[in-house]
């Protein structure tokens, strides 16, 4: 069950998981928008609750992996709401975001400013790299690829994190299966350990874990 502890814990992981799950999909009915499929966010909010409210009990076997490690879907996930806009060096479209945002000639570009409310953090003139955020989490896969249609937009970066340490993967299947992945040691460097849980969540929202494994935990 969602409740509002579990959504303050997990809502960004929920997120983060929908994002990867559409943008690996080309038939998925959210592959195409630019707002989060609203599903996909509370099938995995609903199953990652599941998990936390399970782990409440201090003598549960999932408390530690929860409220001690702290373990959270980042490593090399999409920052969704941020990128990096190239744009070529006839520098027009460019100069038009910088100087008109929201009344360029790019109507996505546009829209991205008057309805979705992406504005420029940074720009820098000698590569006509343009960074931009936004307040909401959104399908960047869709984001970056409409931009891209435009001849005058090079690239588009979505931002990631990239430092080694916590994740969670999911496992489709009968079950769904998620795998807390615990990094400790030197990790904004590499991790030098990692201690790995896989937790199975069955269509009855019975939690179980399931297996455990890797280096050992440190004290």
């Amino acid at each position: 069950m969602i409740d509002s502890a579990s959504t303050a814990y997990f809502l960004e992981d929920a997120k983060k998981m929908a994002a990867d799950l559409i943008a690996a999909d080309p038939n998925h009915a959210g592959y195409n928008q630019v707002i989060l499929d609203h599903e996909s966010e509370t099938f995995f909010l609903s199953k990652l609750s599941t998990i936390y409210q399970s782990g409440i009990d201090t003598n549960s076997a999932l408390h530690d992996i929860i409220f001690n490690y702290k373990i959270h879907y980042i490593t090399g996930s999409p920052a969704l709401k941020e990128m990096t806009i190239k744009f070529s060096d006839s520098l027009g479209l460019r100069n038009e975001f910088l100087t008109q945002p929201g009344n360029t000639t790019n109507t996505f570009l546009n829209q991205l400013y008057n309805d979705y409310g992406y504005t420029e953090y940074q720009s820098n003139s000698y590569n006509n790299n343009v960074h931009v955020f936004g307040s909401e989490h959104h399908n960047m896969n869709y984001i970056s690829r409409k931009l891209k249609e435009d001849d005058e937009i090079i690239e588009v970066y979505e931002s990631q994190y990239f430092l080694d340490g916590n994740s969670i993967s999911y496992i489709p299947g009968y079950y769904d299966d998620f795998i807390f992945d615990y990094g400790f040691g030197d990790c904004p460097s590499g991790c030098t350990g990692h201690h790995y849980w896989k937790i199975r969540v069955d269509y009855n929202c019975n939690v179980e874990l399931v297996e455990e494994w890797g280096a050992e935990l440190p004290e």
